[in-house]
């Protein structure tokens, strides 16, 4: 959950994975998600997906959910 105005206030559901595609941000030892343009589309209200997404690095509050895909490889 995000803590702009821009955002809707239902949780959106992301996979975490440990992936991160370089760059100054991830090669430091601060913990990061780099999540998708998808993901951040889905956290914006309406009509606001754009400026959401054009934020960049933030703060996000998060929490482990159970794997939605039981006895599944995810790889």
């Amino acid at each position: 959950m995000c803590m702009y105005p821009k955002c809707k206030s239902t949780p959106t559901r992301v996979f975490v994975t440990d992936l991160c595609p370089g760059g100054t941000y991830c090669s430091t030892s601060n913990p990061a998600f780099d999540l998708s343009g998808a993901a951040i589309s889905d956290m914006a209200e309406r009509g606001k997906e754009a400026a959401l997404r054009n934020i960049g690095l933030d703060d996000v509050v998060y929490k482990r959910l159970p794997c939605k895909y039981p006895n599944q490889n995810m790889a």
